[in-house]
């Protein structure tokens, strides 16, 4: 998840209102994400720091709209005057910068989707772009350069509307101001919590979830400027100090996984307008957020929050391994003094009036915003200038794009949930007595599987839904998903069709049961989200403990023995060993930047074995029955041609065609095995 920067630039545009306390809570939320974002530990609740920059330009927004409403001199014109000085001239120059490094070292597929952010973040509409993106197999956010431009995009679609609101009800109704904040305050806030129940990617990205943040900063300038002198000095210090404690301690403790904006954020958001209003120069409070260096870092924040993003999405994506922490630290670092450089040469210099006209500014964002949107064009509909890669590095790119629209479109998701009665069917003139049912490593091999069958007479009816566990009676821990329902109705069709008598059983079994993703300890580290399997509310333990490991796993085992007591033949696939690198990209990279490998690709067979122990162990506890058929893939990738390693590439050809998900190459290898049994025993 990415944090967003104070944009509003007002403290420096009217000196008189300038704090350094201010600009020290800039540096307490910038210092934090940006470290979160080099993979630095004990800073996984960094990224809230978009929480508490939302705030701050909320709060310093209004208190200059405020002010100029009350002295006859708010002009709608000079407010977007001062937004386009503030944000505009240093987000160009990074646009620019990115470019000769993106046609270097992006492959064609992400060349596209970031020529697509280019359009978005000219057009302010990069947080619409990023939530469409989002999905099971999205690139992740830490190899996209301009990811975190979708802040910006939330907070300009909120001052399209804002200030003028502000207007009409400080001139019409300015005893309902507050009260009609607050209301809205209130409903951002329950839009919030219903989008993070049923589209946490939505509730992160959209301008309806996030306004409240910002009103929250709105009330607390206009709660500021009702207050008496006398009060803010009788309770100001504590105040401040408990709200900068709030803040510090969401910071520290936000849990791992934790949902934003959410209630979870309150006590941040709560804390950083206590900051804003009552946080004096003599205050122990503004005392410490006005140390020079947070002050220094504060002061060049929005640069630094612009540049750090490119800089380490470029830093990964042009090596072949995920960077060691030291080094991305290191880059992360270094963000911090061009950050100085240009706020020094371009922050400055275009905030200035003396320096540069409105006319220059409002032209040259026009001019600026075209070409970037005419490159953006171009790169979209080049497809991402593929000629700048060889055939053989081409071809090896397009894995993914090829082979995953092979079995997408059978496969569910929590956007696109498939109806039981349109459920791809397989071997169509052929009566219908398997099912294949999982997640989507069951939707990978579900295509070469299906031939088996179809040599043997037999059509195939396909229920696989990503991030899914085929268990009724589990859920997803990531709010919004389908599963319940999926396996439901996987359930209700088995039972409805009883032809069916063999049950193909392929799930990613070790991340669901452990919620953790892999990493193969040689450089291929797929991140860190964590996303589990857990029973049904109030059922059994609802966290990544050993007591939910152990309720999952005996209702996995008590599913697959009541199957087979149906008189159900079920073949059990067990966990598919994990790539860690994007394994086409890691190969296309090799060939684009003229590397070589003598042996064909590989992981660690002990590195797999020891993730796999417990989904194995789960999966052996279900015992014996002359019914039940396992296909272990470890004994297909690993320890074969190269013993202790599992293959990833065989004669220079993927067998994957990202970090966990088989291609069809090494699908066919799977279902080799299944031909096998399946003669044998059913």
């Amino acid at each position: 998840m990415l944090m967003k920067t104070n944009t509003s630039g007002v403290l420096g545009d009217r000196q008189d209102l300038y704090r350094p306390e201010v600009d020290g809570l800039r540096a307490v939320a910038v210092l934090p994400v940006i470290l979160f974002h080099a993979g630095v530990p004990f800073f996984s609740g960094g990224f809230i720091g978009v929480d508490i920059f939302f705030v701050i330009s909320g709060f310093l927004i209004t208190s200059i709209i405020a002010r100029d409403i009350d002295n006859n001199r708010f002009s709608i014109i000079d407010f977007y005057e001062r937004r386009a000085r503030r944000i505009l001239p240093a987000l160009f120059v990074v646009i620019l910068a990115c470019l000769p490094f993106a046609w270097l070292w992006m492959l064609p597929m992400a060349y596209k989707d970031f020529s697509q952010s280019l359009m978005a973040t000219v057009s302010y509409a990069s947080n619409i772009l990023f939530y469409i993106e989002t999905g099971y197999f999205d690139v992740t956010s830490a190899q996209k350069p301009l990811l975190h431009t979708w802040s910006l995009s939330v907070e300009e679609q909120f001052y399209v509307v804002f200030p003028l609101l502000l207007l009409a009800i400080l001139t019409f109704g300015r005893r309902l101001t507050l009260p009609l904040l607050a209301g809205l305050t209130l409903a951002s806030i329950l839009c919030s919590q219903w989008l993070q129940s049923i589209d946490p990617e939505a509730g992160f990205y959209m301008i309806v979830s996030r306004a409240w943040e910002l009103l929250a900063g709105a009330i607390g300038a206009l709660a500021l400027r009702n207050r008496s002198a006398e009060a803010l000095s009788r309770h100001g210090d504590w105040l401040s100090l408990a709200g900068l404690v709030l803040i510090v301690g969401s910071l520290a403790f936000f849990p791992a996984g934790g949902q934003t904006p959410s209630l979870l954020v309150l006590p941040c958001v709560i804390g950083t307008v206590l900051v804003l209003m009552f946080a004096r120069s003599g205050s122990l409070a503004g005392r410490l957020l006005s140390l020079k260096p947070l002050v220094w870092v504060g002061l060049i924040s929005y640069s630094a929050y612009l540049w750090h993003q490119p800089l380490l999405a470029f830093l990964r994506l042009r090596m072949l391994n995920e960077p060691p922490v030291w080094l991305s630290l290191a880059v992360a670092l270094m963000s911090l003094s061009i950050a100085w450089a240009s706020w020094r040469y371009v922050e400055r210099p275009f905030r200035d009036r003396s320096r540069v006209s409105r006319r220059t500014i409002f032209a040259g964002a026009v001019a600026a915003s075209t070409v970037i949107f005419v490159v953006g064009a171009a790169g979209q509909l080049k497809q991402g200038f593929p000629g700048r890669l060889s055939d053989e590095a081409l071809n090896t790119a397009a894995i993914f794009k090829e082979e995953s629209a092979m079995f997408q479109p059978c496969l569910s998701t929590e956007r696109n949930y498939i109806e039981p009665q349109d459920t791809c069917r397989h071997n169509k003139t052929l009566p219908e007595t398997v099912m294949i049912y999982g997640d989507s490593h069951g939707a990978a091999i579900s295509l070469e599987m299906a031939k088996v069958f179809a040599a043997r007479g037999t059509g195939v009816r396909q229920f696989t839904h990503a991030g899914c566990m085929p268990v009724p009676g589990l859920e997803s821990s990531i709010p919004g998903e389908s599963c319940l329902r999926f396996n439901t109705d996987a359930m209700s069709y088995l039972d409805s069709h009883p032809a069916i008598d063999t049950v193909v059983l392929a799930s990613r079994w070790t991340a669901h049961l452990g919620g953790y993703l892999f990493n193969n300890e040689e450089g291929g580290n797929e991140g860190t989200i964590v996303r589990y399997m857990q029973l049904v509310a109030g059922e059994a333990p609802r966290d990544d403990s050993a007591a939910r490991i152990r309720s999952v796993s005996d209702l996995v085992q008590q599913h697959i023995k009541d199957l087979l007591a149906r008189g159900k033949k079920v073949v059990l696939v067990y966990q598919i060993p994990e790539a860690g690198w994007d394994v086409p990209a890691y190969l296309s990279k090799e060939m684009y930047f003229g590397l070589k490998h003598d042996v064909d690709l590989s992981t660690a067979s002990a590195v797999n074995k020891r993730r796999n122990a417990g989904s194995d162990a789960m999966l052996d506890g279900i015992g014996t029955h002359p019914n039940l058929l396992r296909i272990k893939p470890r004994e297909l990738f690993c320890d074969t041609l190269q013993q202790g390693r599992c293959l990833l590439q065989m004669e220079g050809r993927a067998l994957y065609i990202d970090d966990d998900h088989v291609s069809q190459l090494g699908a066919s290898i799977i279902a080799g095995r299944l031909s096998t049994v399946v003669a044998s025993r059913l």
